[in-house]
């Protein structure tokens, strides 16, 4: 019998569950909720902006992030590059994250706002970084992110969505840990739950 070496990008997932159930929710984080269609353009945005800043298949992207939507995109666009998605424990000191991106050979860094200290041990440690991200709102700025000239409002939210300073346009970043779920195609009742 001969088997197929083909195998299914999870990201596509996303795409498939998009053109199925648009306008159904697929994540809910605490108060907020999404739709398939929303969760698909905003990992597509994240990995086309990925994608312009020069990762690609093999690449690793660090992400150091309490637990929110942004850190989920982040997750599936990793996946649609084909690059490696490499989380960490948000529970780490700045120094294991800095040693964390210099062994795997993190070429970007997506770094939740709370975080500075940790953003600015790996800019420090890291000599392949190619540039940082904040993830949400924040105690540090564009002045210290990684990109080039003019680029930082784009580079400061993952989403896209930031304010001529930098800062996030939404302030819903603030949540409990693991207060977010993935519905697959639920009906109007099991959405709900």
């Amino acid at each position: 019998m001969r088997m197929s070496r083909r195998a299914m990008n999870l990201a596509h997932l996303l795409t498939q569950n998009a053109r199925r159930h648009a306008n159904r929710i697929g994540f809910i984080w605490g108060e907020k909720s999404h739709t398939w269609r929303e969760i698909d353009a905003g990992v597509s945005a994240l990995a086309a902006a990925l994608a312009a800043r020069g990762i690609a298949k093999g690449d690793r992207i660090l992400v150091h992030s309490k637990n929110c939507d942004e850190m989920f995109w982040s997750m599936f666009a990793a996946f649609r590059l084909g690059a490696v998605w490499v989380p960490t424990n948000f529970r780490l000191m700045p120094d294991e994250v800095a040693y964390l991106a210099t062994a795997s050979g993190a070429k970007a860094f997506l770094c939740h706002g709370d975080f500075p200290d940790h953003a600015a041990a790996v800019k420090a440690a890291s000599p392949a970084l190619g540039f940082l991200w904040r993830i949400g709102e924040g105690r540090f700025g564009a002045g210290d992110l990684i990109g080039a000239p003019g680029e930082a409002a784009d580079d400061a939210q993952c989403k896209g969505q930031a304010q001529d300073d930098g800062t996030s346009t939404d302030a819903e970043h603030e949540r409990s840990p693991m207060r977010w779920s993935v519905v697959p195609c639920a009906t109007k009742a099991e959405q709900a739950l």
